[in-house]
């Protein structure tokens, strides 16, 4: 057996072994069926926008349409210099619902290319935040009538100090937009799993909640400079004060909608950005889970000009695996039609892998009109 061979076959074993924890984590979470809470909780929602005149309606619209008493709830709305005409949108919105409970914050300050726009535009809200407990998505989500609901019955019955909750895309039309969406349920499962088996390794910023106490005592986001990984950074932070206390919410009541990306540049622009929460904002045991991904998909790849039965089984294997996961994680979320894009995503996904890596390396990304460092 080559070397490349005997580095493929350990690292694909060691990546197939890792995808079966995953199994075995999120079949452990126990899926939450509870109705209303008995004391419902007051909680503040939390709105980061840039540049979403297209979607930040439909998104106040879902928070109007909760299932939950307009006294216990408040929607701050921080507005980041928006150019097309957001915070207009939200002004707009909000005068013609008076009984809504929403407010919008405006970001002014200029703070450079590499800045943490969005961790501060949280900041800014959390500070102004009534609410005990901060609950946080983004403007291009559509939040389920029994989003608040399920997860303060969540909060009553477990009493978690953080809980991430699911995330999944919906009216996906394209194949580019089929893909995304397998792969983005794959993510939230990995995610879910570790915080299943008390080894937290990723959450959505989209849809989580914290207490509002214990990210002020810890000093919020600190002054890291990089504009990603406000949610790893935070479930990083509260897993470590508060071991135990870090909780998914297994509910399809509490998922929330979003879109994914309509182009392919997008698409590798978004990747570029997540990337760069590896190495800064993730424990040692992800960054190395990370790293033996993507050199597995790279030896994956570089073998399709020379396979051999090893390379050949590897990817079998690795195949197997990860259908196993999805098969078990579309079940839940109602997303089965997915699986018969699985093949297709078996041959692509190697090549996305190694370029998005590669693109990544160049150390810079163009999100929402900004460019960013990737590791600042």
């Amino acid at each position: 057996m080559s070397t490349f061979e005997t580095i493929l076959l350990i690292s694909g074993l060691a990546y197939s072994a890792f995808i079966g924890w995953c199994l075995w984590g999120w079949n452990r979470i126990p899926e939450f069926n509870s109705g209303a809470p008995g004391n419902p909780g007051y909680f503040t929602v939390i709105i980061p926008a840039r540049n979403e005149a297209a979607s930040i309606l439909t998104c106040l619209e879902s928070m109007r349409c909760q299932e939950y008493a307009a006294d216990r709830f408040e929607v701050l709305v921080v507005d980041d210099q928006s150019t097309d005409g957001t915070a207009g949108l939200v002004q707009t919105f909000l005068a013609a619902h008076p009984g809504f409970p929403g407010r919008i914050l405006t970001m002014n300050t200029s703070l450079g290319e590499a800045a943490p726009y969005k961790k501060r535009a949280i900041e800014a809200a959390v500070a102004q935040a009534k609410g005990s407990w901060i609950l946080s998505t983004d403007a291009d989500c559509m939040l389920p009538p029994r989003w608040l609901q399920t997860l303060a019955a969540f909060r009553e019955q477990y009493g978690p100090v953080f809980l991430s909750a699911p995330v999944m895309l919906s009216g996906e039309n394209s194949l580019l937009e089929k893909f995304q969406s397998l792969e983005f349920t794959g993510l939230v499962g990995i995610g879910a799993a570790s915080i299943g088996m008390e080894s937290p390794m990723m959450c959505n910023g989209a849809n989580m909640g914290y207490d509002k106490d214990i990210f002020l005592n810890t000093g919020g986001y600190g002054n890291h400079p990089t504009a990603s990984g406000d949610d790893t950074q935070l479930l990083r932070n509260f897993s470590k004060q508060t071991p135990g206390k870090v909780m998914f919410v297994k509910s399809r009541n509490a998922c929330v909608l979003t879109t994914g990306q309509k182009s392919l540049g997008n698409l590798m622009q978004q990747r570029i950005r997540w990337s760069s929460k590896i190495p800064l904002h993730m424990r040692t045991s992800t960054i190395l889970v990370a790293a033996n991904a993507y050199l597995l998909h790279a030896c994956l790849f570089a073998g399709f000009f020379l396979p051999t039965p090893v390379w050949l089984a590897v990817w079998l294997i690795k195949s197997v695996v990860e259908f196993m996961f999805l098969f078990v994680l579309t079940r839940f979320f109602g997303n089965r039609s997915l699986l018969n894009y699985f093949p297709l995503a078996q041959l692509v996904y190697p090549l996305y892998i190694t370029v998005t890596g590669l693109l990544a390396m160049r150390g810079t990304y163009r999100w929402k009109g900004r460019k960013q460092t990737v590791h600042a």
